[in-house]
């Protein structure tokens, strides 16, 4: 996936042609304020609003009082739909077992028809990973929860000191997380 200066995205296919040269599988315009992007198949998620990049995600914010914005694009260009959260979104969209999920100052579940599932604001800012049937593994302030696909929160672990990191979740289902100080496993 190449997003380019010119409000151009470019998806190419992971296979070239006989004389290895890139084929693109899509090749759109986009508006020039994206500040995300990612792959859920099968669109291809346009974030405006959000990402988590300093001085740059400050000035997307100020650009984005109200929330964020996530467009589906089709595979000709073509939107297939649009939603708004309420909150900035600070990382890529998450493909979540045909849901996708948007997570900053708040986490939203939106199915692949761009329905609304639901939404869960919050004070402080989270970061997520999604296991392979939508399960979330969130890092929110000091605690790690296991949040279902349908937002219901299954387990909770308390670290006493704040998160820094995005969970990683290892092949046998383990969580990583760490603090500043501190790396956590949770299993």
């Amino acid at each position: 996936m190449i997003a380019l200066p010119s409000g151009r995205l470019t998806v190419l296919l992971p296979e070239g042609t006989d004389q290895n040269e890139a084929v693109a599988a899509l090749d759109v315009s986009i508006e020039a304020n994206a500040t995300d992007l990612s792959i859920v198949p099968p669109f291809v998620m346009v974030l405006y609003g959000g990402g988590d990049a300093g001085v740059l995600a400050r000035r997307r914010s100020e650009a984005f009082p109200s929330g964020s914005r996530l467009d589906a694009l089709r595979g000709d260009g073509s939107l297939a739909w649009s939603v708004r959260v309420p909150f900035l979104a600070r990382q890529p969209p998450i493909d979540g077992n045909g849901r996708v999920y948007l997570v900053g100052l708040g986490v939203a579940a939106i199915d692949l028809e761009g329905k609304m599932l639901w939404l869960n604001p919050s004070p402080v800012p989270v970061r997520a990973s999604a296991f392979a049937d939508g399960t979330l593994a969130l890092a929110r302030g000091s605690e790690l929860q296991i949040m279902a696909p349908d937002g219901s929160v299954r387990q909770t672990l308390r670290a006493g000191e704040e998160l820094t990191s995005f969970p990683a979740i290892g092949p046998d289902a383990s969580v990583w997380v760490a603090s500043a100080k501190t790396l956590y496993v949770a299993r």
